[in-house]
């Protein structure tokens, strides 16, 4: 998901999701670690390059929540950023997988991040499991959102 919009005065602020356990999901065969995973979210939030996640050419984006939410058996992760690199979402999924199985641990996952080494991070998950939840923008002051089309949905 990549939004560029151009304009000095608007702020474009996009959320997205992986859902696992939905209409737009992936299935996971092995119990994993979500307050592990939670923890390690943390260091995704604030202003860093993300080179390590871009499937392509990286950049700094500004992150600000990265969440895991679970009801029962069903994982979602939750991100919200000004904006993301190409293949980004997915490839931070798949990085925090690696920590929810315990084939790394928190303080890994936040030295993956602040490598910008793509080589280092974990394997991008399916893109069946990513859906674009709403985009905002900021014009004078206030907020606007709007809902994404079915095919920015399906992207």
């Amino acid at each position: 998901m990549t939004s560029n919009l151009g304009a000095h005065e608007m702020d474009d602020l996009m959320t997205g999701g992986l859902g696992f356990g939905t209409n737009h999901r992936k299935n996971v065969d092995t119990a994993l670690d979500v307050a592990a995973m939670r923890d390690a979210s943390r260091a995704l939030v604030g202003r860093k390059d993300f080179s390590a996640f871009a499937a392509g050419s990286g950049g700094v984006r500004t992150i600000r929540g990265a969440e895991w939410c679970s009801e029962g058996s069903l994982v979602r992760f939750e991100i919200t950023a000004d904006a993301f690199l190409r293949g980004m979402v997915r490839a931070i999924v798949g990085t925090l997988l690696w920590v929810g199985r315990g084939k790394i641990d928190g303080a890994a996952f936040a030295e993956i991040v602040d490598s910008r080494q793509r080589a280092k991070a974990g394997p991008s998950a399916p893109a069946n499991g990513l859906c674009l939840i709403e985009v905002e923008y900021e014009i004078g002051g206030r907020r606007a959102s709007r809902e994404p089309s079915d095919r920015e949905a399906d992207e």
